[in-house]
């Protein structure tokens, strides 16, 4: 399966918008609440002037628009990550694919980074395996309110890949 990451434009708003208020995406999302059309515009654009977010645009050969990552530089040299992909497309692979695709990119563009981190509902079960398999490991967990649920953050060294 070939996967394309495209650059986050003007045109894709629409489906971003409809990834990050469908209902399977928001219950892993530290705020579950739905965004306004408004909240999202505004975040577009001070996405567009933030130079340490960035996000792209997953597509299945260029048709398809399946998801988004993102990636945002912290400091001590760590790139934290975000993956969301659609319901309709999970468990075909397609996340084992992007995370592989997303390391290589980062280890090749930010070489000068030293760990890759992320966050998990600890119910997010597939999620959790498969961050696994890529080498991260849990390195804390607390209990976001008013959601009682726990949140892991997970890391890996860029450099074991």
């Amino acid at each position: 399966m070939k996967l394309i990451f495209t650059f986050l434009r003007q045109e894709h708003l629409d489906f971003l918008y409809s990834v990050r208020n469908h209902p399977d995406i928001r219950k892993n999302l530290i705020n579950d609440n739905e965004i306004s059309k408004k909240c999202h515009n505004e975040w577009y654009k001070k996405y567009r002037t933030d130079d340490k977010n960035y996000i792209r645009i997953i597509k299945i050969y260029q048709f398809y628009n399946v998801g988004y990552v993102n990636y945002i530089y912290l400091e001590n040299k760590r790139i934290e990550i975000g993956i969301k992909i659609l319901p309709e497309y999970q468990n075909l692979g397609i996340g084992r694919i992007v995370i592989d695709k997303l390391i290589d990119e980062l280890i090749t563009i930010h070489n000068n980074k030293k760990i890759l981190m992320l966050t998990v509902f600890e119910d997010n079960i597939s999620a959790i395996k498969l961050y696994k398999t890529f080498g991260f490991k849990i390195v804390n967990t607390e209990l976001l309110f008013p959601r009682n649920k726990k949140l892991l953050t997970m890391e890996r060294n860029m450099k074991n890949y």
